[in-house]
């Protein structure tokens, strides 16, 4: 992808993300009350505080729902990685670049963190939106997670790249009373990943993402009942 290609997706990344948030806040007003706890948390980003980077309302829900012991898998890494394995998970994390991968180890060295970078050549290219723009292919980053039995996982999250191939193998590799979260899913490019979970049962959370000040969705994905 050339230059302008990305410079194009990100000027447009941002046009959506901005006019997204203002729809929001006029269809329902109410919600500019979280603003002041966003700009609160701006003062320390997610990663010093050890929080995902989701929205407040996503990780309170998580947070009343996660077993006192578990196996937590995610692609992509981060403060929640920290956060999970703070609130008693064994993580196992996937992330595509390496020199955060290294600060992720250092800050959670019980964490199992796994940096498996793009290649040149395969079958699945990353999204032009997000962090690596479509230039290299995802293939073994992707298939991590085969690595592992079915239901291994009582929690697995999705907030890296190639989200909707990630999300098509998660479905069988969490318990049955496990949850799978999924972020940012009111972008439209993101959504054709909760497909792979068609006929689960769902609980959206939205709010503002902190130190970004995008209004955002994050989506938790359950089994149906038997």
């Amino acid at each position: 992808m050339s230059p302008a290609s990305i410079a194009a997706h990100k000027v447009n990344y941002l046009f959506r993300a901005v006019t997204g948030t203002t729809v929001e806040l006029l269809g329902d007003p109410s919600l500019i009350t979280g603003i002041g706890s966003c700009i609160n948390h701006a003062r320390n980003s997610n990663w010093e505080v050890g929080e995902p980077w989701w929205n407040s309302r996503a990780i309170e829900y998580l947070q009343n729902r996660l077993p006192r012991e578990g196996r937590a898998f995610e692609w992509g890494s981060g403060g929640s990685t920290a956060w999970l394995a703070r609130n008693g998970m064994r993580v196992t994390a996937i992330e595509s670049e390496s020199e955060w991968a290294e600060r992720v180890r250092e800050r959670c060295p019980e964490a199992d963190v796994r940096f498996i970078p793009g290649a040149d050549t395969g079958t699945f290219r990353s999204e032009p939106q997000l962090r690596d723009h479509g230039v290299h292919y995802f293939d073994e980053y992707i298939s991590a997670i085969n690595n592992f039995e079915a239901e291994s996982f009582d929690v697995i999250v999705i907030d890296g790249i190639c989200r909707k191939e990630c999300a098509s193998l998660a479905a069988e590799k969490v318990k049955r009373s496990g949850i799978i979260v999924l972020d940012d899913t009111n972008w439209k490019f993101l959504r054709p990943a909760a497909d792979a979970f068609e006929g689960w049962e769902t609980a959206t959370f939205s709010g503002f993402k902190p130190k970004s000040g995008f209004f955002v969705y994050s989506t938790t994905f359950f089994h149906p009942p038997t």
